[in-house]
């Protein structure tokens, strides 16, 4: 077990609000005003009463028929079945889509593309569905603020698919080779008018757009493709073409183009789907009880299907594959409960345990200051269930080999260097002077990085155990250590208030030449902070850490800068871990400390900035303990605890779902395998690592 670091506590800055005034009541009884609250006593009463009417229960809602009915004709119209949803209409009296809709889509498939824009302000803006309220509804209040907005963003679509229509054509003519002096004649007076046309849609009709005002940019990319074409005379060169190319395949560019020639413009079927495209990217602007977006009951099943995945922990449940005609159910036999190998190479206190990204090794660490990496794979070929490592007798015949001397018995195996031995399915790194207090895999699992209380850091080679970089002693207190995901730098926190990133160097050298050290110096530092523990996410090659002051911190390694503000907690923070998935941007922090009520493991969403969710019933006092995520798609969140369980929680609901006893002495990380789905480590005070898994396998 390690000791925490402390930090001075911090004022509580909650406010009380008066509703009658507006005012916030401060910690010491004084009204202070806020300035998000000026409304009058009465606007406010009649604000919360609306609340109160919006936010019912969920089991009084009553599902609207005609909705469920628009649903089943738009998802027949989808699935192609055409006659089946006419007559569904004829029997139930009800549209899926407004006639004014159905003339929109008309006039976009036919290229009239004024006309189109003249239905929007009767089409477009925000849905309401009290029918007093639409009932009420008079033409000037369709065009609020909000609605004209809408409207215009809905125009400056229509008519940029207008202009992309004529580029395409005009780059076409364009490209044309050679022919007889009338053709030329003729493609010479169809260039200038389709020039022209392309500047009277640029100049008349997308540049007074309060969208082109607002984003300057959308309309300078549309300005550089009108320019480049209508100042062509003949064939464009292979440079302004790959030019014009990237232009007219941004971000406002229909996704059907982006994979078809831009000369093909006589294609019936190309202008079809571009159409077709900008029709369903209108849909979000009009109102739903005129229309309905593509795709709708499908997205909305999808939604509902991947609800049902996350609250039960799939594929931890008794069905084997997911379904729209059942509910999944959470199945707790499911997750790893059952001990499956106790490991047993450490002389004291195990304090980390950690698996490679490609789940075929497994480390351990602690107060000893050995690193066992043990072969999962080996251990998976082994029936004993306790798999015991004499770590003082074969250090003894370690060190006797290196002095030429047969060892004086046959447990040792050949030695791989000065520094490390082999046994019993793991290699043991005995190098540091001191317990270990960080460790970190490279990403490609073939070095491991380590930092000790001897204030040294070293790089081991996984696969022979020698030790390829020992750094000088630091001068301060080394807490922990993180390799960035390019495999060539790796980053440190010391107590001396810096964050430093080392460059590694002679890597791709000891792999061809097979050079016996490599080098790492410091290239760069972030000053002012001291943290407790960092992580790395690999995806967005961000350092993340938790420092002292009670800040969740971001930094690009690359940019060499801060990245937004820090988080503020309100407890002292331990121990760090960044989720592997790609989506979402999270990370988990133990909470714990002096006049805490209760230890907390907080998940934080960068991406917001909020508290997603809180995950509390192990115990934790003065000591760091690490939790992680785990499972499929990371469901679940685990850690260990000072009353020597292991806990485990629904992601989703931060539900305790199993507490798990073996360990005797304090539990102090946890690591889910990464590869296998029913496998995972803890590391404990009693001295072993215990491998988790199902009944099944423990059998």
């Amino acid at each position: 077990m390690t000791d925490t670091h402390t930090a001075a506590p911090i004022p509580d800055q909650l406010m009380e609000i008066d509703v009658r005034s507006g005012t916030e009541v401060g910690s010491n009884g004084r009204n202070e005003p806020r300035e998000e609250l000026h409304d009058s006593a009465g606007t406010v009463t009649r604000r919360a009463a609306s609340l109160s009417q919006r936010w019912s229960d969920p089991a009084d809602m009553e599902l609207d028929r005609r909705e469920i009915t628009r649903l089943m004709l738009q998802e027949l119209e989808d699935l192609g079945y055409h006659r089946t949803a006419q007559a569904l209409e004829r029997e139930a009296g009800i549209l899926a889509r407004s006639p004014d809709v159905r003339r929109l889509k008309t006039l976009l498939l036919s290229g009239e593309w004024e006309q189109a824009a003249e239905l929007l302000p009767g089409l477009v803006g925000r849905t309401t569905y009290q029918k007093e309220q639409a009932a009420a509804e008079t033409p000037e209040e369709a065009l609020s603020p909000e609605a004209s907005r809408l409207v215009d963003e809905a125009r400056f679509l229509i008519y940029t698919q207008k202009l992309y229509e004529i580029l395409l054509e005009l780059l076409g003519q364009v490209e044309e080779g050679d022919e007889a002096a009338p053709a030329r004649v003729l493609r010479c007076q169809r260039l200038e008018a389709l020039q022209q046309a392309a500047v009277d849609c640029l100049c008349r009709e997308l540049s007074p757009n309060a969208v082109a005002q607002q984003e300057a940019w959308r309309l300078h990319r549309l300005t550089i493709a009108v320019l480049r074409v209508s100042h062509a005379r003949g064939s464009l060169s292979k440079a302004i073409r790959e030019s014009l190319r990237s232009v007219l395949q941004g971000e406002d560019v229909p996704e059907t183009t982006k994979t078809v020639p831009l000369g093909a413009t006589d294609g019936v079927e190309l202008r079809r789907c571009m159409r077709e495209q900008l029709f369903h990217k209108l849909q979000p602007y009009i109102r739903k009880e005129k229309t309905i977006e593509k795709w709708r009951l499908e997205t909305l099943l999808r939604r509902a299907l991947r609800e049902n995945l996350q609250q039960a922990c799939f594929p931890y449940t008794y069905q084997e594959r997911p379904s729209l005609l059942e509910d999944l159910v959470f199945q707790p036999m499911a997750i790893p409960s059952e001990t499956w190998r106790i490991l047993k190479a450490h002389r004291d206190e195990v304090w980390l345990v950690q698996f490679s990204h490609s789940g075929r090794w497994l480390l351990s660490a602690g107060k000893d200051g050995l690193i066992v990496v043990w072969d999962v794979a080996r251990l998976s070929q082994s029936n004993e269930q306790i798999v015991e490592h004499r770590a003082d007798l074969a250090a003894a015949d370690v060190r006797a080999l290196s002095n030429g001397v047969e060892p004086a018995t046959d447990d040792a195996s050949s030695a791989n260097g000065s520094d490390a031995f082999e046994h019993a399915g793991c290699l043991v790194l005995d190098g540091h002077s001191d317990a270990i207090c960080a460790v970190s895999w490279s990403p490609d699992d073939e070095m491991i990085l380590s930092a000790a209380g001897d204030h040294v850091l070293r790089l081991w080679e996984t696969r022979t155990g020698r030790c390829r970089f020992a750094s000088e002693r630091q001068t301060q207190a080394i807490t922990a250590c993180a390799w960035l995901h390019d495999g060539e730098r790796f980053v440190t926190s010391l107590t001396d208030s810096n964050l430093y990133v080392w460059r590694v160097d002679g890597l791709r050298e000891r792999t061809t030449l097979g050079m016996d050290r490599v080098r790492a110096h410091v290239v760069l530092a972030f000053h002012g902070r001291i943290f407790n523990d960092i992580a790395v996410n690999y995806f967005y090659n961000e350092i993340v850490g938790i420092c002292t002051a009670r800040c969740i911190c971001r930094y690009d390694a690359d940019g060499a800068t801060a990245l937004g503000p820090c988080i503020e907690e309100s407890e002292n923070m331990t121990a760090l871990c960044v989720s592997r998935l790609k989506s979402i941007p999270v990370v988990l922090v133990s909470t714990s400390g002096d006049g805490c009520p209760r230890p907390e493991i907080h998940e934080w969403d960068f991406e917001h900035n909020a508290l997603v969710q809180r995950y509390i019933g192990h115990q934790q006092g003065r000591f760091v303990i690490r939790s992680c995520f785990g499972g499929f798609r990371e469901c679940f969140v685990l850690s260990g605890s000072e009353d020597a369980h292991v806990y485990i929680w629904k992601r989703r609901s931060g539900q305790l779902c199993a507490r798990l006893a073996g360990h005797t002495g304090t539990v102090n990380a946890v690591a889910w395998s990464p590869t296998d789905l029913a496998l995972f480590a803890s590391a404990s005070d009693d001295g072993t690592v215990r491998l988790w898994s199902t009944a099944n396998r423990c059998m």
